[in-house]
């Protein structure tokens, strides 16, 4: 999910998702634009949304603000910590590293929801803000404003529904924007049963399973609708009071869960309330056992065991180890709680789901391991010669000069601020000459000493209570980025002071004959196609894009949103990948000022506490002045009318109905029209575009009713 809006001279990068594969080719049209991009604005934490974030700033060097929700720039560095860590120990990962994605997320500016921005620079005039749309936590819709006050709408994989962690999205609030880009990628989805009834039928499966002594399968993602499920799966085990383990297993199981704890504000009112009547927090987990990796989850007692597992797409980390070992057996469940990507196992998996017979897969297992024999002696061989050649290019370039006095607290700066980052590399006899020298110098007699002395040196150190005050940069890298973690990962369970042993990807290629029950039940938490239809009717664009979704269900919204739009003068547009769509006015505007005498004769109507309208008639004045052009006042001729009755506002008949009853006129609603005292009644335009008609026979009653009519809207 990767698109660029240009508005003006603004150039912003809609997403920057990335899928399964990390292909760099895939990003290759991005490199020419990068460099013009103004900003970025990220919807979800996903991957299939920032995926490609740490690539862009690490690698393309992308420097330009980055714009999300809290929670989007928490939970998706948790998702790229995931990706990276889990494909790392499987292959040779080098479309980006931990230090991309640190500098990546330091780059985003947090928004809350509807906290408007304004931009600045080429942006200038231009806002920005944020709504929440569901699906995953701190998802947003981002709505645009421009100078002119018109809107600009990016919604993608929003869910109106109302979940157990997050409250629906607020889409349908919008009305007539001027352009609403979206997505149709679930638009041939059908509509869910019951959250009741889903849930129910998980429950089931699970317990059916773990009672015939089976294992259940759930390949998960890492922070997003895995969410959902531990909140649904805490709950069950913990009234059915169930003795058999639930398991998380992704190496960011710790961090997820103790983040997701602090983010109960941006949750649903479900959450909230829990947490206000039992005072516990819902991700305070009792019930889930936490695995960092498969070794640890052997260690948990035998037996039967529901293990929620990064990633959902089968390439790759724990769920890929347990379907090679679990998938044989007739006994075990594998659960997909969504629509997996095509191309991945888990697509493949999918796609035999209803086979009803064992079938066989191709699979290739690979894992990290240690460099041993030749190998290991070769890599040595190789580290040693690359040490040494560092030493002479030092030397020959930039020789080490010790000073002739030197203490040893100085000796301490040097080492310290050299391990952090580029080494100073000594051989072992010029170390033995450093040392004499600096022993040696304490002994030399100073100037005008009666007596050999040490010297004295002043310490410039500042201390507190705890010691010696630590300054940040002599732990700074050569490029200047910290050495740590913003994180506590937990990674390496041997210390930091453990040697980095050399190793290498073990690759086997293998058959996986499944034998296992497969099973897929829809909690993707999304809209269906036919809600999305009727959201899209009701906000009613001037201008629709629709993109990123299959042919037919990009074609099938596309027919079904034109149809909807025609009355209301909307036009649907759906680029393929690659292409341009020119949404440009037809007419152009321009700037102008009024003259005093022009502004004098105006009769200007407020129009709520911010803006005033009136009719202006008046001709330009000379435009080629270099200045802003003026209207001038211009008299109109006798047959030429000067102005024509506008009504501004949306007038509801139960507000005209309340009017009318006060000024004595009776009305009711009678099939939704409302009918008035002398055969009067007031009805919606078909289809509702605002209008109201006004039907009945001209009397005293019809024009009293009239005029209450307008009372309701400001006239100009």
């Amino acid at each position: 999910m990767c698109s660029l809006l240009q508005i003006d001279q603004l150039l912003l990068l809609l997403d920057c998702g990335w899928d399964d594969t990390y292909d760099v080719e895939s990003l290759r049209p991005l490199n020419n634009v990068i460099g013009h991009v103004h900003g970025v604005l990220i919807t979800h934490p996903d991957p299939a949304h920032l995926g490609a974030l740490p690539y862009l700033v690490g690698r393309l060097k992308l420097s330009v603000p980055v714009y999300a929700t809290f929670p989007v720039q928490k939970m998706g560095e948790i998702f790229m910590y995931d990706q990276y860590v889990t494909r790392h120990a499987v292959s040779d990962f080098a479309a980006f590293n931990l230090d991309d994605v640190d500098e990546a997320f330091a780059r985003i500016t947090p928004l809350k929801y509807q906290q408007t921005l304004t931009l600045e620079g080429p942006g200038e005039g231009f806002s920005i803000t944020p709504f929440a749309a569901g699906h995953l936590l701190g998802g947003c819709i981002w709505r645009i404003t421009t100078p002119e006050e018109e809107h600009i709408v990016y919604a993608v994989h929003y869910n109106h529904k109302k979940e157990r962690h997050l409250n629906g999205g607020v889409l349908d609030s919008f009305s007539r924007p001027a352009v609403l880009i979206t997505d149709a990628d679930n638009a041939l989805g059908e509509a869910v049963r019951s959250r009741e009834a889903l849930d129910k039928e998980l429950r089931e499966a699970i317990m059916a399973t773990l009672r015939r002594n089976g294992n259940v399968l759930l390949p998960v993602d890492a922070a997003g609708r895995l969410l959902e499920l531990v909140l649904l799966l805490e709950e069950h085990w913990d009234k059915q009071k169930l003795m058999y383990p639930l398991v998380l297993l992704t190496p960011m199981a710790y961090n997820v869960l103790e983040l997701a704890s602090s983010q109960l504000e941006w949750m649903s009112h479900h959450v909230g309330q829990m947490f206000e009547r039992t005072k516990h927090n819902p991700f305070s987990v009792r019930q889930l056992k936490l695995c960092r990796s498969v070794e640890e989850l052997a260690k948990l007692p035998p037996g039967p065991r529901v293990v929620m597992a990064t990633l959902p797409s089968l390439e790759a980390g724990g769920s890929r180890q347990l379907l090679a070992e679990w998938a044989d057996k007739p006994a075990n469940l594998i659960l997909f709680t969504g629509r997996a990507p095509s191309g991945t196992l888990a697509g493949l998996l999918q796609h035999n789901l209803h086979s009803g017979q064992a079938f066989t897969v191709p699979l290739q297992l690979s894992k990290r391991v240690p460099l041993q024999g030749d190998e290991l002696q070769a890599w040595q061989a190789s580290q040693t010669a690359h040490v040494v050649d560092e030493d002479a290019m030092a030397n020959q370039h930039a020789p080490v000069e010790l000073p002739s006095r030197m203490s040893t607290e100085s000796i301490g700066k040097i080492s310290r601020s050299s391990s952090g980052s580029a080494k100073l590399l000594l051989s072992s006899s010029a170390s033995k000459r450093a040392s004499a020298n600096v022993l040696i110098d304490g002994f030399v007699v100073p100037e005008g000493a009666v007596a050999p002395m040490f010297p004295f040196e002043d310490d410039e150190n500042e201390y507190d209570e705890y010691g010696a005050t630590l300054q940040p940069g002599e732990f700074q890298q050569a490029d200047g980025r910290s050495a740590g973690l913003p994180m506590e990962m937990d990674i390496d369970e041997d210390g930091p002071d453990r040697e980095e042993m050399p190793t290498k990807v073990v690759v086997e290629d293998t058959k996986l004959i499944v034998h296992a029950q497969l099973m897929q039940l829809d909690y993707d938490g999304r809209s269906d196609g036919r809600s999305m239809r009727l959201i899209l009717s009701k906000v009613a664009p001037r201008h629709l894009v629709l993109m990123h979704g299959l042919p037919q269900a990009t074609e099938i919204l596309r027919d079904a949103c034109a149809e909807d739009l025609y009355p209301v003068n909307g036009q649907v547009h759906c680029p393929g990948n690659g292409e341009t769509v020119d949404l440009s006015a037809g007419t152009a505007s321009f700037q102008v000022g009024l003259s005093d005498g022009l502004l004098s004769q105006l009769q200007m109507r407020q129009m709520g506490k911010e803006y005033a309208l009136a009719w202006v008639h008046g001709v330009v004045a000379s435009v080629n002045t270099g200045k802003l052009p003026e209207i001038l006042p211009a008299e109109a001729s006798a047959d030429e009318a000067l102005e024509g009755g506008v009504f501004i506002g949306d007038a509801k008949l139960s507000d005209l109905k309340t009017a009318l009853e006060k000024e004595g006129i009776a009305a009711a609603f009678v099939e939704g029209h409302l009918q008035c005292s002398g055969s009067v009644s007031v009805k919606r335009t078909v289809p509702e575009d605002g209008g109201i008609i006004l039907e009945g026979p001209l009397s005293d009653d019809y024009y009293r009713i009239r005029a209450v009519l307008y009372s309701q809207y400001q006239v100009c």
